[in-house]
């Protein structure tokens, strides 16, 4: 049995594992959008699921930087106009202090905490600095590890350099 990596023809915006040979549709996690195996393109293959989480991973994280350089177009005037996602032509230190108000932690999921430390944190930073915030807003170390592994599987945090985490 091998795993493959897939992309949603629907939305284009997430990379997943399927084990080949297993079933004939998957479900998106994003989009919630039902694909056919038979006719989807695989961009990776391994019988090793350590390999297939890696190169998910990366494939995640180039469809993410390609958003990203949506970037510039010249209008019909001959002057460059830009166009971005939501939220990139914004000073990132504002577009976060949209909602300051303060939940505890106690009453929130740790992936909940996890996820708005690293987007307050321009979605990149150190994991001894973000498990030290996380520790800071109540949650317990053990449920911080369980939850940062379940985010690296799932694809939605990967390491972009050794000891950094940053969110997709």
């Amino acid at each position: 049995m091998g795993y493959g990596v897939v992309v949603c023809t629907k939305c284009r915006e997430h990379a997943q594992i399927t084990e080949l040979d297993s079933s004939k549709t998957i479900k998106c996690k994003r989009c919630n959008a039902t694909l056919y195996t038979k006719r989807l393109r695989i961009l990776f293959t391994s019988k090793e699921l350590s390999e297939a989480i890696s190169a998910r991973t990366h494939i995640q994280a180039r469809i993410v930087e390609k958003k990203k350089h949506i970037g510039t177009s010249v209008n019909n005037k001959g002057s460059e106009q830009k166009y971005s996602v939501f939220g990139k032509d914004m000073d990132d230190s504002k577009a976060c202090s949209i909602n300051s108000r303060k939940i505890p932690a106690a009453t929130k999921k740790t992936a909940e905490v996890i996820r708005e430390i690293l987007y307050q944190n321009n979605k990149l930073m150190s994991y001894e600095k973000l498990k030290e915030m996380a520790l800071e807003r109540d949650v317990p170390e053990r449920k911080f590890e369980e939850m940062l592994t379940r985010l690296f599987l799932a694809g939605e945090i990967y390491s972009p350099s050794k000891g950094y985490v940053k969110i997709v």
